[in-house]
């Protein structure tokens, strides 16, 4: 299936409160971390198609943005740009991932949206990954989080644990 985009670069200061939905492209078969930091002086400016922003990811899949946090209510997307275009799938949790996952088809996780804090920018943080290098993507992204906004403190990370019966019980809901 091709994955056909028309797509205006969006110049200037982008109003964020505009747009309804962000699509991220990600490399096709990327798998590990995504971050997304806005607010970034320099950094890179949406595409525009309509009322929705997109953002080709880098390969480290770290997205600096040069432009100030979402409005509330926007929706998030990811698809593996050019050549399949395929949508992935999200789950809230990676918890849930482990849990729901019915195929090793990639899909994303997240990890936190965080509004920032004190020199912390906001940002969104998810793990991009198939159910067999679950954990090992879980912890990648952890360490890149905590290396791009902690500094590597030690801080932003947070230890995998497998589910347990209250997730199953959750999960079933």
């Amino acid at each position: 299936m091709t994955f056909a985009w028309t797509i205006v670069v969006f110049g200037g200061c982008a109003d964020s409160a505009s747009f309804k939905r962000e699509i991220f492209l990600l490399e096709p078969g990327y798998q590990g971390p995504f971050i997304a930091i806005y607010g970034q002086a320099g950094g890179l400016k949406p595409e525009r198609r309509g009322r929705e922003a997109i953002y080709r990811v880098p390969r480290t899949g770290v997205l600096r943005i040069d432009m100030s946090r979402p409005g509330s209510g926007i929706r998030t997307s990811h698809y593996y740009a050019e050549p399949t275009g395929r949508r992935l799938r999200n789950y809230h949790t990676c918890i849930e991932m482990r849990l729901l996952i019915d195929n090793d088809s990639a899909a994303v996780c997240w990890a936190e949206i965080q509004v920032g804090g004190t020199n912390i920018p906001y940002h969104l943080v998810a793990t991009v990954t198939d159910r067999a290098n679950l954990r090992k993507n879980y912890e990648r992204t952890q360490v890149v989080l905590d290396s791009v906004l902690f500094k590597g403190s030690g801080r932003g990370k947070l230890p995998w644990r497998e589910p347990d019966a209250r997730d199953s019980a959750r999960a079933k809901r």
